[in-house]
């Protein structure tokens, strides 16, 4: 009898962003996608868990970032 692992996710968004530059004046991962302010990263925590993956953990420096994830487990480096 095999068991089942649940699949885990794990998101890098710790970096500098130094090719981002700035634009925006923000950090990639709160870029707004749409009208509605959903940002990239909210968009992909999203999908995650519409795709049944619950197990997600941000890695993040960020204060900003870490308001942005909600409930998801956030590891600071």
């Amino acid at each position: 009898m095999g068991s089942y692992l649940e699949p885990s996710v794990i998101i890098m968004a710790a970096g500098e962003s130094r090719r981002w530059a700035g634009y925006l004046h923000t950090s990639k991962h709160l870029a707004p996608l749409n009208d509605a302010g959903q940002t990239i990263i909210g968009r992909t925590i999203h999908m995650l868990k519409a795709s049944d993956i619950g197990n997600i953990s941000v890695v993040a420096r960020s204060d900003a970032i870490i308001d942005a994830v909600g409930e998801v487990r956030v590891i600071r480096p």
